[in-house]
């Protein structure tokens, strides 16, 4: 993966977690609770938050995980399609080269002979 969907990634992940936070502890704070309440809801939200940015970072591995592989496959493909094309090119090319030179060999030896009568 890339440097840029990388820090994308982060990004994202760290603005959930960051809205997810500021959004419960307003909702906490502006509800008329008592301290012991306010702080268990606090806890409670926080821990729900740090499993919420879990499944989101292990959902991004995954994700990154599946579009290496599926990078890597594709590389392999195209490398084989390239190496079997230029294989092609070069027996291509060494056919016309013998062919060329059984040629020429034929005109010299035909030259030969016309010289000689």
């Amino acid at each position: 993966m890339s440097k840029n969907n990388d820090l994308s990634t982060k990004d994202f992940v760290l603005g959930v977690v960051f809205g997810a936070t500021v959004s419960a502890i307003a909702a906490l704070l502006f509800a008329p609770k008592s301290g012991k309440e306010l702080r268990k809801d606090l806890g409670e939200t926080t821990s729900k938050t740090l499993e919420s940015t879990d499944e989101y970072l292990d959902l991004a591995r995954e994700k990154g995980s599946k579009v290496m592989h599926d990078m890597e496959d594709a590389a392999s493909t195209y490398f084989s399609i390239a190496e079997n094309k230029m294989k092609s090119a070069f027996t291509k090319a060494e056919n016309q080269l013998d062919e060329t030179t059984d040629n020429l060999d034929e005109l010299v030896e035909d030259t030969i002979e016309e010289i000689k009568k």
